[in-house]
């Protein structure tokens, strides 16, 4: 059994300056190793001296905790859910991993998947403020909208694919629905997040994202600049898992150009993961790959991608991305536009 963290620590995040980088780990359906990309990330981060906070942000079937022989985890989000604490930070259990903790997610535990708006919130704005060098979440499975805004919340967003057609399909519609979901709420106020919603219907069987975004800026050009810096600054990376041969290699990177021809993203690939019985074994004696056969070329294949993700400059994009204000202020046309709030 897993031992909580101790009052002080859970505490601390309180007056903390926040997590100092964010990474989201998503997929368009449950059995591409996303769970399992995500617990390796995370040792590797922390095999870098790096704090890190792993989130299993699956509400429904957690089992992140299960990759860490974790018998019984605790609540994890759902005693946030639950108000059995005030802050998520007080759920961190030890991983065994030094420098490593996991927030459980929750399970077997009927309605937690389908929280309200105000609860999300409340946890979204905790992850954010995670005194960590790196915070991980393992999504869940699907486009569900509260999946779609924990994968929202990263600065680096993973989607894991495997070299099947349909992944690839599955993939793309969860990229879809995620950037839909970040266009609409960089919008802000209701009445400009109305539109952005209406023109995205009407462009439902085009999907060509950019020529949104440019109807837009016909009428409202601040609003087409805030779409314009979340699609530039989307920060979509692919990684392709269950790799058997080379030339499946070339199935995985149809997710960049189609993500650029349709979305107007990027998504890079990161790397491709060869299927391998050591990561099999890992899962099935439930330690992760990087603490069980650390230095095996699967491993270190792992710790490169958790490298690219390290130089990333976090600040650049946050920086980047653009958040119109929920309210637009009725003196605005005298005072000039509005300035836009940069997260």
């Amino acid at each position: 059994m897993s031992e909580p963290m101790s009052p002080a620590l859970a505490s601390a995040n309180h007056s903390s300056i926040g997590a100092r980088r964010i990474i989201a780990v998503g997929g368009g359906k449950g059995g591409v190793g996303k769970s399992v990309l995500s617990a390796n990330i995370a040792v590797a981060f922390a095999e870098r001296g790096q704090q890190v906070v792993l989130i299993d942000a699956d509400l429904g079937m957690a089992n992140a905790h299960t990759l860490f022989s974790i018998e019984r985890p605790g609540k994890g989000l759902g005693a946030v859910l639950d108000k059995e604490v005030a802050n998520v930070s007080e759920t961190r259990v030890a991983t065994g991993v030094p420098n490593l903790t996991l927030i459980p997610g929750t399970s077997a535990s009927p309605g937690t998947a389908n929280i309200n708006h105000g609860q999300k919130q409340k946890l979204l704005r905790q992850i954010r403020n995670i005194d960590a060098d790196l915070v991980v979440i393992d999504c869940g499975a699907g486009a569900a909208y509260n999946t779609l805004d924990f994968y929202a919340l990263a600065d680096s967003r993973l989607v894991v694919v495997t070299p099947q057609i349909t992944s690839i399909q599955n993939a793309y519609g969860f990229l879809k629905g995620a950037v839909h979901r970040v266009l609409i709420q960089c919008a802000g106020s209701p009445a400009r997040k109305k539109h952005v919603t209406e023109e995205l219907s009407k462009a439902r069987g085009v999907a060509h994202l950019p020529d949104v975004v440019a109807r837009i800026a016909k009428t409202d050009p601040e609003l087409a600049a805030a779409m314009h810096s979340q699609l530039q600054y989307f920060g979509a990376r692919v990684v392709g898992n269950y790799i058997y041969e080379p030339k499946e290699e070339i199935i995985v990177q149809t997710m960049g150009r189609l993500c650029r021809d349709f979305l107007g993203i990027r998504a890079t690939t990161l790397g491709t993961i060869p299927a391998s019985k050591h990561m099999h074994a890992s899962v099935n004696a439930r330690v992760p790959l990087l603490n069980r056969h650390g230095s095996e070329p699967l491993a270190v294949m792992v710790r490169q991608v958790a490298a690219l993700l390290a130089n990333e400059d976090v600040q650049h994009v946050r920086e980047g991305r653009i958040t119109l204000p929920k309210i637009r202020e009725p003196q605005a046309a005298t005072l000039g536009p509005t300035r836009p709030v940069v997260h």
